[in-house]
């Protein structure tokens, strides 16, 4: 390893002083999109007759940052930033990096927000494009994995965004990291299971002032956080993060026509319960405002509160007799602030368990 580092850092500078590859420091630091400044400078990197603009990463003196650049100097991945060489200037490091625009922290505060969330009768939602970012993120991570190549940490300061056009593309930058030998399994295992975690929580700190403050923990979008930490960017891929009505009422469909016995058995695993009542000791709308409309019925369905299963029937019940429904039943349903975030939950848990669980139709 050290004697690769020193060959690398003796042709960086053998091209350097010939003419082949050259480095231009312009002493500034990058302006980032809420017009701070980034922890980046700005610069050319020429090699030949080619010129580009690069970002330069400087360090105070670490002698780690060599050992770093040889494990992702070959590092080619559209989610990474690209460390493009390596050079010392008095006994301190700089890595040569590809140009970034900005923090993604910064682009989400001036100009991104609306980009990735938008406004429904319901509350803000995400849109597709966040969905990709945040899968962007992972992919890049899940590659450097293959590689075998493990960040020592991942924070909001490592995610940059380059833009192209209008669409954004977001980059990890990874400034120190290390290697695991192949036959150390567990070793690995569990220091991917950490950045994982920490995957989540920058993310989550980005996006924090988008999630429902007031149920931060229950929200479509705090489980989408969450199943970020059980890592793989193919698992995020098939979220149900963006259903619309009729796609969770197709997929609640789907769950109620697979015989009851296995249903009841597998939503033990879900932890699926009924909503807390009300102070008053109700059940909160729009379960309160079915539960009586269902006494009306001339075959009225049961259904008792501390089965799970008939959590899912009740719901079942408002989609397949919506258009029978007392007009004051469903403007109560409509209107309740709760009704339709706590619908889509049912859903994105049950699909969130779908393969653990096992749900086949019989």
């Amino acid at each position: 390893m050290a004697e690769e580092i020193a060959t690398s850092k003796k042709l960086f500078l053998n091209a350097k002083k010939n003419g082949c590859h050259n480095v231009i420091d312009f002493k500034e630091k990058l302006q980032d999109f809420d017009c701070t400044l980034t922890g980046l400078h700005r610069g050319k990197y020429r090699m030949d007759t080619m010129e580009s603009d690069c970002a330069i990463k400087k360090f105070d003196v670490d002698r780690t940052k060599a050992s770093t650049f040889s494990l992702i100097k070959n590092v080619r991945h559209t989610n990474i930033v690209t460390v493009r060489n390596f050079y010392d200037e008095v006994g301190q490091p700089r890595f040569v990096l590809s140009w970034v625009d900005g923090s993604l922290t910064a682009w989400v505060k001036s100009e991104g927000a609306k980009m990735l969330f938008k406004k429904s009768w319901t509350g803000r939602s995400p849109t597709p494009t966040f969905r990709q970012i945040v899968i962007d993120l992972c992919a890049g991570l899940e590659h450097l994995f293959e590689k075998g190549i493990y960040p020592i940490r991942i924070g909001v300061e490592d995610m940059f965004v380059r833009k192209a056009g209008r669409k954004p593309s977001v980059q990890l930058l990874i400034t120190k990291a290390k290697s695991f030998v192949e036959s150390d399994k567990v070793g690995s295992k569990n220091i991917q299971n950490g950045l994982w975690k920490q995957m989540r929580d920058a993310i989550k700190d980005i996006f924090k002032d988008h999630l429902d403050s007031q149920n931060s923990n229950d929200s479509v979008l705090s489980r989408f956080f969450e199943h970020i930490a059980e890592g793989g960017a193919k698992k995020l891929q098939n979220y149900p993060l963006d259903w619309s009505e009729k796609d969770k009422a197709k997929y609640l469909l789907k769950i109620i026509a697979i015989d009851k016995s296995e249903v009841q058995q597998k939503l033990s695993k879900v932890k699926i319960v009924w909503p807390p009542e009300t102070v008053s000791g109700k059940l909160p709308s729009p379960l309160r405002e079915m539960k009586v409309h269902e006494m009306t019925r001339a075959h009225p369905a049961s259904y008792d509160v501390k089965i799970p299963y008939d959590y899912l029937k009740i719901c079942k019940n408002m989609i397949k007799h919506w258009w029978v429904l007392p007009e004051d039943v469903k403007e109560d349903i409509i209107q309740a602030p709760d009704g339709d975030k706590k619908f889509g939950i049912i859903c994105v848990t049950l699909h969130d368990k779908e393969e653990s669980t096992q749900l086949t139709a019989s």
